[in-house]
């Protein structure tokens, strides 16, 4: 079984703040199977068996997302190689994506928490959110919301990860990034001959 898990932050005001990326990926995979939520492990959860995967977003403040994310893995006995965590990286240009297994935080709030509960190695899906422009602290900037631009260069990466969960759940992460890449250098491609 995998365990698929979006960091954010719950309420309906931090809904579509950049810090909640992770949740809005959860929720279009869920969408795409037709999967409601349950309120259980201090987080939402729903379980496809077909799919053999678990998704969840903690309903911690991210700051303690560590807590809940080891409630459902001791309770799913999930191994670490077996989790994916989604989640916003100020590091990455907007609408770029990365894949790890381990490796450091980067300051990231929620998953420092999961790395103090889980101690052990697994995999980090980095969501390209850009830094901020201007004055704009860190802090302000996570927790402001994406613009209608911000949003619809975002929407691709979302739909073609749920498409394609089978590919990443696997593990094949070399294809499933450049077939990405080369789908998004096409559709900006066609975008841009068609504004001259």
């Amino acid at each position: 079984m995998y365990l698929i898990i979006g960091l954010g932050n719950p309420g309906e005001k931090y809904k579509n703040n950049k810090h909640n990326i992770g949740f809005k990926f959860i929720d279009a995979i869920a969408t795409k199977s037709k999967l409601s939520f349950k309120s259980k492990f201090t987080g939402l959860f729903t379980k496809d068996v077909s799919a053999n995967i678990i998704l969840f977003k903690p309903m911690n403040y991210m700051n303690d997302s560590g807590l809940a994310v080891n409630k459902i893995k001791n309770f799913f006995k999930i191994k670490a190689e077996d989790i994916f965590v989604i989640y916003d990286d100020i590091d990455l240009e907007l609408g770029k994506i990365k894949i790890k297994k381990g490796g450091g935080n980067a300051g990231h709030n929620g998953i420092k928490s999961i790395e103090q509960h889980l101690q052990e190695n697994f995999f980090k899906i980095r969501i390209g959110i850009s830094r901020p422009s201007g004055e704009m602290s860190i802090s302000n900037y996570v927790l402001s919301n994406f613009n209608d631009g911000e949003g619809k260069e975002l929407r691709y990466l979302i739909e073609y990860v749920s498409d394609n969960l089978g590919q990443l759940l696997q593990k094949d992460f070399v294809i499933f990034l450049n077939y990405y890449y080369a789908e998004l250098a096409n559709r900006n491609s066609i975008s841009a001959s068609s504004v001259e």
